[in-house]
């Protein structure tokens, strides 16, 4: 039997890149720790780090992380309790995602309008 853990999120903050890299690496070591105790796997395929910045950075450096010798990935955005974040800490994904959600819904509700009033009530009280 495999046991997972699923959305785990850390925060390191720091201006100095170094100290971030250094407690990064001894984080990660806690953490190697700790999971291999409890046997839970982490799947470094799927596992994404996230560096935030201001539109004002020009140059990024990101930090290497490193888990049962495999490097995980930094990702551009992510989805955190139905909150799709970037790493610009803007709202421009989460309101193109939301957008996208709600043009479907009025598409279905225009298609709605042209059926029989029976069919539609049919259709709102169906068990999905």
């Amino acid at each position: 039997m495999a046991l997972c853990a699923d959305d785990i999120k850390i925060c390191i903050l720091d201006k100095n890149v170094d100290a971030v890299q250094e407690r990064l690496n001894r984080f990660m070591k806690q953490f190697k720790t700790w999971f291999s105790n409890n046997s839970l796997p982490i799947n470094t395929d799927t596992t994404r780090a996230m560096l935030f910045h201001s539109n004002k950075t020009s140059n990024l450096i990101k930090p290497k992380i490193v888990y049962n010798n495999a490097e995980i990935n930094c990702a551009s955005k992510t989805n955190f309790l139905g909150t799709d974040i970037s790493n610009n800490l803007k709202w421009n994904t989460h309101n193109q995602v939301l957008c996208s959600k709600l043009n479907n819904i009025f598409y279905m509700i225009a298609s709605l309008e042209r059926l029989n009033i029976i069919y539609v009530k049919k259709y709102y009280f169906a068990k999905l």
